[in-house]
Parts: structure tokens; C-alpha cells; sequence
């Protein structure tokens, strides 16, 4: 069992919204990175920083959602159809909030469902990044 670490696109989406990187000085990604061309390094690669991506795993990206931006993004199962949805969770108003509060389309894992509800949140939740 290990981490997914997210796709080339949220990664890139991640470090425009602010996602920190994991570099050491200008040119070292010290952790799993993705150049411009979507090439994946796992242990990390040296490369100006400004060309490349940290690629957390999904949960340390759900994790910076909850802690930085106030957001739990909640994978839900769905015990009829057996399979999964996500939704978000304004924590400052205990309110649903996001790109699409309540996502009910089918995903087979949990880590296709969190995987789009991170993504659907870098790219369209608005609360969050015309602050």
C-alpha cells in the first residue's frame, strides 16, 4: 500500500494556488517532482525550480486544503451504487462550499473521487482564491 501522488495537472494547478515546494535553493526539487513536459521524478531532480512541480501525495494536498485554506474535502461512500463521491466543507462556516459542494458522479476508488474533488478545487472554487 502506498500514497497516490497527484496528477501532472494538479500538481502545476497546486504550485499556482500557492501549494508549497519542496526545493532546495533554485535549482534542487528535493521531493517527487513533474517538469513542464509531465515527466515525473520520484526522488526529486535538479532542474531550474521555476520549470517544475512538487508532486505531493493526495493526502498531503488534502491536508494543505484543511490547514491552510480552512476546506475538508470529504470522500463519501455511496453503499447502493458501491461507489464513491466527494464534498466540501467550509470549516470556518460549517457550511458546504467549493467548485461543487456535493459531487454525486460515481468514481470506483477513493482515490479517483479525491483526486477530482482536489482539482475541481484548485481550478473552481472561487471562495478560495479571490481572497
Amino acid at each position: 500500500m502506498k500514497d497516490e501522488i497527484v496528477s501532472f495537472e494538479t500538481a502545476n494547478l497546486a504550485r499556482k494556488r500557492g501549494y508549497p515546494q519542496d526545493t532546495f535553493g533554485t535549482t534542487e526539487m528535493k521531493s517527487a517532482c513533474y517538469l513542464e513536459d509531465g515527466s515525473f521524478y520520484p526522488n526529486g531532480c535538479i532542474c531550474n525550480i521555476e520549470c517544475a512541480s512538487s508532486a505531493p501525495t493526495q493526502s498531503m494536498l488534502q491536508r494543505w486544503f484543511r490547514e491552510e485554506k480552512k476546506i475538508s474535502i470529504e470522500i463519501r461512500y455511496n453503499g447502493f451504487s458501491k461507489s464513491f463521491y466527494w464534498a466540501c466543507v467550509d470549516m470556518n462556516k460549517g457550511l458546504f462550499s467549493g467548485a461543487k459542494d456535493i459531487n454525486m458522479e460515481d468514481y470506483k476508488t477513493y482515490e479517483e473521487a479525491l483526486e477530482d474533488a482536489l482539482l475541481c478545487n484548485l481550478k473552481y472554487n472561487r471562495k478560495l482564491w479571490n481572497r
